[in-house]
């Protein structure tokens, strides 16, 4: 049948502003499991792993063929938030996260998938769940009303090469993630509320007693390829007397890849030319913050 050398082809185009999500673990895990419906290993749809398993060993068995499926999604959003819960089981209290513009372009065909998005410029904000000495300073200087964490933008690029026809073995896989500069400021407790969150968020991503369905699927692959590059990194983050500070003025560089040679059969590198950590403390009672001779570097 002449019809089998064309694939069939799902095309989605979706845009939405003003949009708002939570992010709890389990949800991200169905929304992986919509994923691997659409962009997965296998090239039909199906309601379960087993049942993809089923249909291609008894296709694979009595010759029969049957047409790959071939999905494009365009995603478009602006002025968007996605909210970071905060508690276990209520997103009473959330940490923020802003981005004016999200691009995203999945392709999937049997030979390959490819991903491109980009995001820009994202701001993260985190509410402050406990009042102390160091909430206090912050409220008295405005760094509460200032406290954010702001990434000029990030692009992100993926690309999976399967191998032939009716095998779904992925013999390349490679991540390429490019983000701008990176600067902010925190109070301790606040920075003690995103580790929560991520607690939390992998609790839920994790917990057998939740899940519906089987895992998210993982693609294995014969050669892995990855690199990161960050710009500028600027975060400081203020305690009750004293400010703590990184810098890194010509960004930070990854690169890493399981090219199998007579040296190594895995490899990672990174690079950061310039690192700054500074520690100041106050010298003496502040009316403002810039007062000039008012700190002192002690580290």
């Amino acid at each position: 049948d002449n019809l089998t050398d064309h694939n069939d082809v799902l095309s989605l185009n979706i845009k939405a502003q003003d949009a708002e999500a939570f992010v709890f673990g389990h949800f991200v895990r169905y929304i992986l499991q919509l994923r691997d419906n659409y962009f997965g290993l296998y090239t039909k749809l199906s309601k379960s792993y087993l049942e993809a398993d089923l249909a291609a060993s008894k296709m694979q068995a009595s010759g029969a063929k049957s047409r790959a499926m071939e999905v494009h999604l365009l995603l478009s959003l602006v002025y968007a938030t996605v909210k970071l819960p905060l508690h276990m089981y209520s997103a009473r209290e959330c940490a923020s996260l802003h981005f004016h513009t999200l691009q995203l372009e999945n392709r999937k065909i049997p030979a390959y998938n490819e991903l491109y998005a980009t995001v820009s410029p994202v701001t993260l904000t985190v509410p402050l769940l406990h009042v102390d000495s160091t909430s206090a300073m912050g409220k008295k200087y405005g760094i509460m009303e200032k406290s954010f964490l702001r990434v000029n933008g990030i692009t992100y690029r993926a690309s999976v090469l399967f191998g032939p026809r009716p095998l779904s073995q992925s013999y390349r896989i490679a991540h390429k993630i490019n983000v701008g500069t990176v600067s902010g400021q925190f109070l301790p407790s606040q920075v003690g509320s995103l580790f929560i969150w991520l607690q939390n968020f992998r609790y839920h991503l994790n917990n057998l007693d939740n899940q519906r369905g089987l895992p998210s699927e993982k693609y294995t692959a014969i050669y892995y390829v990855f690199s990161f590059q960050c710009s500028e990194v600027a975060i400081s983050v203020w305690g009750a007397d004293s400010v703590s500070s990184i810098v890194l003025q010509e960004g930070i560089r990854g690169f890493g890849d399981t090219l199998v040679n007579a040296m190594y059969h895995w490899k990672a590198s990174g690079t950061a030319p310039s690192v700054q950590l500074r520690n100041l403390v106050i010298r003496k009672p502040l009316r403002s913050m810039m007062e000039p001779g008012s700190w002192s570097e002690v580290a």
